[in-house]
């Protein structure tokens, strides 16, 4: 392993930092950070009440930050679910010279190209998933989704972590596809209950088409991965890490 390494972990929807606690003991080798999402619980008044870029903007900072530390500096963004589109974006703050030091981990994540959004369709209504009431999106069906394979015990735990975002954030369009240019790894959860295996497989299919290149990893795991299985991701993220293959 080198030890100019970061690891930048960014969580999702409805989730804090704390959701990435299980897998950092796996990670400790790594100057490991886990940036908040503003738009997780945030103000009536604020500006994520109107638009992502916050949330863009706490991504671009903890990963052009990790950057600086030096010269040498590998960085490996690992996100989550909503956190992937938001990396997408944030990844289009890193300078072309720089890009050969970065490389992307989705877990379970949105991937998809200029213009579309997390809503692929906005004239159908929102999935059973979510739960949508005067513009604030909760988790719908948690146990059953989000939280699905846990124990009863682990599910009542992290259901005290979540919390609101807005509805607005799933429907910001993509101005940056970060697949095309940056090395990436998709990490499919074949017992998803939020985003089936079988989109997963398809959004990696559509982008590869075009060139993309992603690399696929697969765990027979729900939505959380990092929750029930934290050391198969954590595997995943030093098999990228410590590849001898990347040079900077």
């Amino acid at each position: 392993m080198s030890p100019n390494t970061t690891i930048i972990l960014v969580h999702g929807a409805w989730c804090k930092p704390s959701i990435f606690s299980p897998l950092l003991p796996y990670l400790s080798s790594y100057n490991t950070i886990a940036p908040a999402l503003p738009s997780v619980g945030c103000a009536p008044d604020s500006e994520s009440m109107r638009s992502w870029q916050p949330d863009i903007r706490a991504a671009s900072d903890a990963i052009l930050k990790a950057l600086q530390r030096s010269p040498n500096e590998k960085v490996v963004v690992g996100s989550h679910s909503y956190g992937s589109i938001v990396c997408s974006e944030a990844l289009q703050d890193v300078p072309t010279t720089d890009r050969s030091r970065v490389r992307h981990v989705i877990l379970q994540g949105v991937l998809v190209d200029v213009g579309q959004a997390v809503v692929l369709d906005p004239t159908q209504p929102p999935p059973a998933t979510w739960r949508v009431e005067n513009g604030l999106c909760w988790a719908g069906m948690p146990k059953e989704a989000l939280l699905h394979g846990l124990s009863e015990e682990e599910q009542e735990k992290w259901l005290e972590e979540l919390d609101y975002i807005p509805e607005v954030v799933a429907y910001q369009p993509l101005t940056y596809a970060a697949q095309y240019d940056f090395k990436t790894t998709y990490v499919i959860a074949e017992d998803d209950q939020v985003l089936p295996a079988e989109i997963q497989d398809f959004l990696v299919a559509t982008v590869n088409e075009k060139g993309a290149g992603i690399q696929v990893e697969r765990l027979k795991c729900g939505h959380m991965t990092f929750l029930r299985m934290p050391e198969k991701v954590a595997e995943i993220i030093k098999k990228v890490a410590d590849d001898a293959q990347w040079q900077v």
